[in-house]
């Protein structure tokens, strides 16, 4: 596969290779919301200015000169990003302020996120296992942030206590073995706060 289709036609995957073709069918789907990048080596996104609907991005591996592009969609609302090996900045995140979701899995380089303080609708943020990854400070300026999961981390309960103590993030869910978690449940009930939002049932 180099290009595809989701069976309900959603979604564009390319995967290996972004050439003349590529563009050519890329270009024949503007109304497009979700996009999945695999194995990529691109100089740029720019070319996803062919999806002016684009909502969602995922990238798979890879690696990426610039991503400077993504602030200039206004409809993303989400981004996913899976074992960049050589991505070792965020910042370029900052550019993208209509974000809603983060996701970020597996980025062995990454040790901070960014300003994000402009991002009024990121609600968001999923950390998994992003080893380096320990400078959280960002989120507390964050200010419709509502929800931070992070799994397989060196970060401990103590370590994100001040993200527990902030005025938003009234959800946090930071997994780890037995013990961890029972140090987790208990900081998260002196604050007032919780793992998961709760379901429909619930609230």
């Amino acid at each position: 596969m180099t290009f595809a289709l989701t069976t309900d036609r959603s979604k564009i995957l390319i995967e290996q290779r972004l050439g003349e073709h590529e563009l050519e069918q890329l270009a024949k789907h503007p109304r497009i919301t979700s996009i999945g990048l695999f194995n990529l080596a691109l100089p740029d996104l720019g070319f996803l200015s062919l999806l002016p609907r684009l909502e969602r991005l995922e990238i798979y591996g890879g690696s990426i000169g610039s991503y400077d592009a993504l602030a200039t969609i206004p409809t993303l609302r989400n981004v996913f990003l899976n074992r960049i090996r050589a991505l070792d900045d965020l910042s370029f995140l900052a550019g993208a302020a209509a974000l809603e979701t983060i996701d970020l899995l597996y980025l062995s380089k990454v040790e901070r996120i960014p300003d994000l303080s402009a991002s009024t609708r990121l609600t968001t943020v999923r950390i998994i296992e992003c080893k380096r990854l320990v400078d959280l400070s960002a989120l507390t300026a964050i200010p419709s942030l509502e929800s931070l999961e992070i799994v397989v981390s060196p970060l401990t309960p103590e370590d994100i206590e001040f993200l527990m103590a902030a005025a938003n993030l009234p959800y946090i869910n930071l997994f780890g073995g037995a013990r961890q978690n029972a140090r987790t449940d208990a900081m998260l009930e002196r604050y007032g706060k919780a793992r998961y939002r709760p379901g429909p049932s619930e609230s």
